[in-house]
């Protein structure tokens, strides 16, 4: 993994556990609803891995905010789920 897309994924895990935070949530709760162990989805709020983008959205889902909130941590620019598969393609390159 690149320098640039260790940053990517870090800034998406501090948003994550921002908005998780926000919701009084724990991780246990987010990763029971995720069906993945604490230990899996602690890795991706800390970003030390990317994740699918089917995650995203369902983690997006849990936490109700849009996927755009967890990738940029704001909702001022709509994103559809194409323009986020290709900033997610171009970051991974």
């Amino acid at each position: 993994m690149s320098a640039e897309n260790d940053i990517f994924f870090e800034q998406i895990g501090v948003n994550i556990r921002t908005y998780r935070k926000s919701k009084h949530l724990t991780q246990e709760q987010i990763a029971s609803k995720l069906q993945m162990t604490v230990t899996n989805y602690s890795i991706i709020e800390r970003g030390k891995i990317g994740t699918t983008l089917t995650t995203l959205f369902k983690i997006a889902k849990i936490l109700e905010v849009s996927p755009t909130q967890l990738i940029l941590g704001k909702d001022e620019i709509f994103l559809t789920k194409s323009d986020i598969v290709k900033l997610y393609a171009e970051e991974i390159k």
